[in-house]
């Protein structure tokens, strides 16, 4: 994903690999360190000549790193030097929110750059970015986000906003245009599509599944508007969506 992105907006990639460093373990006896030290090195080294191989058939990765200590931290410390992270979402457990990996979701808490984050397939192109609204000003800043993307990579952008109580049955272009207005307020957005469903993650995944998109953008902030609580919305997409989920 990484890759496709670098090509289509003329980027470049950092690789970054964080190794645990178990020497900050308070279990491990003293007389261990040395051995335990001798071994992380060798891992660190075996990491960084992985990665160097892989740079070698991909041009557009820049540099890459073999770093120690706790992964979200590692993460965040790089992220004045980058426009965005791409991560998996591979978790350990079957549970909601376990589904995305802890790792991803304390970078998601705390980044202040967009997180694309990878769960299945990687699409070949990047034809088509959806965006979900939920008029709040906190979604506008992810249909900004999803609009400087689009710009950079050639894309369509299509704003969405999933009608979960059935008001544009009732009141029809009325509604819509309520919402139209609402989005242009709080976003460069002067369009956007209304799409009723029973829940937000099921809307925003069946509408684009529908047109077919490459991408999906949600924001990261719950109802609380507080940037550390990821919102179920965007925990819900990203652990269910067949296509990559950019969380701003």
């Amino acid at each position: 994903m990484a890759t496709l992105l670098a090509r289509k907006a003329g980027g470049e990639i950092i690789l970054l690999n964080v190794i645990y460093d178990s020497r900050e373990s308070p279990l491990l006896p003293a007389i261990a360190m040395g051995s335990v030290a001798d071994s992380l090195d060798q891992k660190r080294k075996e990491t960084l000549a992985r990665l160097k191989k892989f740079a070698e058939t991909n041009p557009l990765v820049k540099n890459t790193l073999a770093e120690f200590g706790e992964a979200h931290q590692v993460i965040l410390e790089h992220e004045a030097s980058c426009d965005l992270f791409v991560m998996g979402t591979k978790g350990i457990h079957g549970l909601s929110g376990a589904l995305v990996g802890s790792v991803t979701l304390r970078v998601l808490r705390k980044a202040t750059v967009p997180v694309i984050t990878v769960r299945d397939k990687v699409p070949k192109d990047i034809s088509k970015i959806v965006a979900a609204t939920d008029t709040s000003e906190a979604s506008g800043k992810a249909l900004n986000a999803a609009l400087s993307l689009a710009k950079a990579t050639g894309a369509e952008m299509i704003p969405v906003y999933i009608d979960t109580i059935a008001n544009y049955v009732s009141e029809g272009k009325v509604y819509w245009q309520r919402i139209v207005d609402r989005v242009s307020a709080i976003s460069e957005c002067k369009e956007c599509r209304i799409y009723p469903s029973d829940s937000p993650v099921k809307g925003i995944i069946e509408f684009a599944e529908r047109e077919k998109a490459d991408l999906i953008v949600v924001g990261a902030q719950g109802l609380s508007g507080i940037r550390e609580v990821v919102g179920s919305t965007a925990i819900g997409v990203m652990s269910s969506a067949p296509v990559p989920v950019m969380v701003v």
